[in-house]
């Protein structure tokens, strides 16, 4: 006799109470993003797993302990993460007039200084404004004296600590050198200092029973409790298997030794 084959049952229920202890609190964030969401989520005693996003291509999501969920959207909230992006205007013509399409490079232009921005190690987040007036060729080739509107920029810079992570005029140079005809001077930068969260200790351990363990470790510890009840339940059904055999054995083994007995007795009558 087998005994009943439950360690797959047992493997497939350790998996089931994994994934009911995860929640995704993130989904189609670009690499830099999800790992700046995976310290911040750190930093705040929040354990937190970078996996693949399967929907998009080079995009990953964020997962965290089930009674995590909640405090990490709450982090996350405040770092900005996903970072709101601007989305293609609806109605646009089929075919783009020259306006749109220089306003468009323009855009495209600021979304590039904002990502060069927030690559600084200790920037949050950046904001770029630009203001590129259209110069006419025609009045240029006219009056190349004449002095005409010029073109600004403004820029927003939210960072963790009291010193900023990138001087003002390090901003300036180089926010002036991706704008044609866009000057230093012409560059207004504001810098905001975003203070460190805090996690309180009460935070930092859960209880299960008379066992604290750390809130980031909880659903692993529920999984590998899930797992030794399994194995426990299938060494018992083993064990009661292997009694059950036994005894059969012993039993058998007793009817044999008991028929020679029986034959002799009645071969002396």
């Amino acid at each position: 006799m087998q005994p009943p084959r439950l360690p797959r049952a047992a493997l497939i229920l350790a998996l089931a109470a994994t994934a009911a202890c995860t929640r995704e609190v993130a989904a189609g964030l670009e690499e830099a993003e999800a790992n700046r969401g995976v310290v911040a989520l750190a930093r705040s005693g929040i354990d937190a797993e970078k996996i693949a996003d399967g929907q998009s291509d080079g995009r990953f999501r964020l997962v965290v302990g089930r009674d995590e969920a909640t405090s990490a959207i709450a982090v996350l909230s405040g770092e900005e993460i996903p970072r709101l992006r601007p989305t293609a205007a609806k109605d646009a013509p089929f075919v783009a007039s020259p306006e749109a399409d220089r306003a468009a490079r323009v855009g495209q232009t600021a979304q590039a200084i904002e990502r060069s921005l927030a690559s600084v190690d200790g920037v949050m987040d950046a904001r770029v404004h630009l203001d590129v007036p259209q110069i006419d060729p025609l009045t240029s080739a006219l009056a190349p004296d004449a002095k005409g509107a010029r073109a600004t920029a403004s820029v927003l810079v939210r960072h963790r600590g009291a010193t900023p992570p990138i001087g003002v005029e390090e901003i300036r140079r180089l926010v002036a050198g991706a704008v044609s005809g866009l000057a230093a001077e012409g560059v207004a930068v504001v810098t905001v200092s975003v203070p460190l969260p805090t996690s309180s200790a009460d935070r930092q351990l859960a209880w299960v029973g008379p066992i604290g363990v750390s809130r980031g470790s909880l659903p692993a510890f529920r999984a590998l409790a899930a797992a030794a009840l399994g194995g426990l339940f299938v060494l018992s059904a083993a064990l009661v298997a292997l009694a059950i055999k036994l005894r059969r054995t012993r039993d058998a083994q007793g009817d044999a030794g008991a028929e020679p007995e029986r034959a002799g007795r009645g071969a002396s009558r």
